[in-house]
């Protein structure tokens, strides 16, 4: 794990790699350079059970404003999987502006029918649509992801099927919904856009980790860090869309602050009956913040 600050305390470069027995899983970059932002996180991962596994990528690159939230962003994503004898990937752009935002991609496979046979998919869509933001201020310690909607939009969408059952099938047109309702209408303001769209062929998705995302998950190690993870867990299990913003830091650390020992470190205890282990070390808050 890496991390970089400038001058004034603030990270401008995180990297971490991901090992697990003896192989590298993953890999995460994220970097911060005055208005800019950019994210890699890729890696892969097997289900024995089901003799399957997969890889995976994400890329984001945007643009913040002074108080460090997105005005613009560009998240792209794919991934590559095998499990139950079938084979699929798909690779999708979305993209996010001020008001609106722009979706394509595509997904396709080949799966083991459970009524005997092989049949395959493919997806490839375009969409358009509107961006809603209900917070009120830009304050990044108040600011709601949840309050992030998508309004009024359009897609076109070219789907198809070859069932072993049920022969071939295709869905071709542009479908226009009501954010509010979310019903199907007849058009709306991105209908006529979205209609001027092509869909992304299909494409060949290949993960690897670069020259500079590599690591000798097999080398010496180098330091230890031992953390609680039930804590972390506990804490960072409300990060959701319908959450508010959070610092799992703040979440462990402040509602304890000045509170003294928790209940069960308060005595009197009976005789030959010791505190917890718990209790052995300073009352929760009372430490310095963990470095980032």
């Amino acid at each position: 794990m890496r991390v970089e600050r400038d001058d004034s305390g603030h990270i401008t470069l995180f990297e971490m790699f991901d090992c697990n027995g003896g192989q590298q899983r993953g890999y995460l970059r994220q970097t911060i350079d005055g208005t800019g932002f950019t994210m890699v996180s890729k890696g892969s991962y097997s289900d024995p059970g089901d003799s399957g596994g997969g890889s995976y990528q994400a890329d984001v690159s945007g643009t913040l404003n002074a108080g460090g939230l997105f005005t613009a962003k560009t998240i792209s994503t794919q991934y590559d999987e095998t499990f139950s004898g079938g084979s699929y990937s798909g690779s999708g752009t979305f993209t996010q502006g001020a008001s609106s935002f722009g979706f394509e991609g595509f997904s396709s496979g080949v799966y083991n029918d459970p009524d005997g046979g092989t049949g395959s998919y493919s997806d490839r869509v375009s969409a358009e649509g509107q961006l809603l933001d209900g917070n009120s201020s830009s304050n990044t310690s108040t600011y709601n992801v949840g309050l992030l909607a998508m309004g009024d939009g359009a897609l076109k969408g070219i789907f198809q099927n070859s069932d072993p059952q049920g022969g071939e099938h295709e869905f071709n047109e542009v479908q226009s919904w009501n954010g509010d309702t979310t019903e199907v209408v007849p058009s709306n303001d991105f209908t006529s856009s979205v209609e001027g769209l092509t869909p992304p062929a299909l494409g060949t998705v290949s993960i690897s980790f670069g020259p500079d995302e590599s690591y000798d998950c097999a080398a010496t190690v180098e330091g230890t860090i031992v953390a609680d993870m039930t804590v972390l867990d506990d804490a960072c299990m409300t990060l959701a869309m319908d959450r508010d913003w959070i610092d799992c830091w703040q979440i462990i650390t402040e509602p304890n602050q000045n509170q003294g020992p928790p209940p069960e470190c308060e005595g009197p205890f009976p005789p030959g009956e010791d505190p917890p282990p718990e209790c052995d070390g300073p009352p929760p808050g009372d430490g310095p913040p963990p470095s980032e």
